[in-house]
């Protein structure tokens, strides 16, 4: 019987020390030797690593995030967080920062639900004689954004000047550099979108013989960068 003690009791220790933090699992996104703030001691020295982890991954997400964005961007995203730490340095409490530290990683991961809407804009891609506009504008706390693609295929001694007149579509947000664009009310007709710090690159249209209405060479492009504007 005491054997059996023995081995359960070294069993428990071992599933103890598996689940237990590392050294490096409950270290916060800055060097707690220089740690200022009451905040950020407050941070260090949770012994549950709990604010260690949100911490960290909330600057992980905010760095990805800020790659993703043009200068402009970047600054607005740069104001949002000061702004942001301003309010986090206010708390007196682990459950204060704890619940600060979640609500800003879920913003930043819905980043495009506020003002600084990393897809807003206009994007074109001017090749030969196709020129192609594609605006993203007004987008709803679900993400679903108003969008337009215009175009035209400037004439010349090969062929006649073609005009894709305004083409209205709905913009379904799924991440920060993802998205579904719909250009029918039965939603049967869609293009998959990929957005980078340049501009948006349409990578699908399904199917593939979708016809939106444009004439002849003014037809979206797909697999080319719409420049952002």
């Amino acid at each position: 019987m005491q054997k059996i003690l023995i081995v359960l009791g070294i069993f428990l220790m071992l599933a103890i020390s598996a689940n237990a933090q590392s050294p490096e699992e409950a270290k916060p996104s800055f060097d707690c030797a220089k740690a200022t703030t009451k905040v950020e001691k407050m941070i260090c020295n949770d012994k549950s690593g709990e604010l260690q982890k949100l911490d960290r991954y909330m600057a992980k997400t905010y760095k990805e995030l800020r790659q993703n964005l043009n200068k402009n961007e970047q600054n607005k995203l740069l104001t949002s967080q000061r702004l942001w730490l301003q309010t986090l340095n206010q708390c007196k409490s682990k459950e204060c920062v704890k619940e600060l530290l979640q609500n800003r990683v879920g913003e930043l991961q819905n980043y495009t639900a506020h003002t600084g809407n990393v897809w807003l804009g206009t994007y074109t891609l001017q090749e030969n004689l196709y020129m192609g506009s594609f605006t993203i504008k007004k987008c709803d706390k679900f993400n679903i954004c108003e969008a337009r693609y215009e175009a035209i295929l400037n004439k010349s001694e090969f062929n006649d000047m073609h005009i894709c007149e305004e083409v209205l579509m709905k913009l379904k947000i799924k991440n920060n550099n993802k998205a579904i664009a719909y250009y029918d009310d039965e939603e049967k007709c869609s293009l998959n979108l990929e957005l980078n710090k340049n501009g948006i690159l349409i990578t699908e249209q399904k199917p593939k013989d979708c016809y939106m209405g444009c004439g002849e060479g003014t037809e979206i492009s797909v697999n080319r960068l719409y420049h952002k504007e």
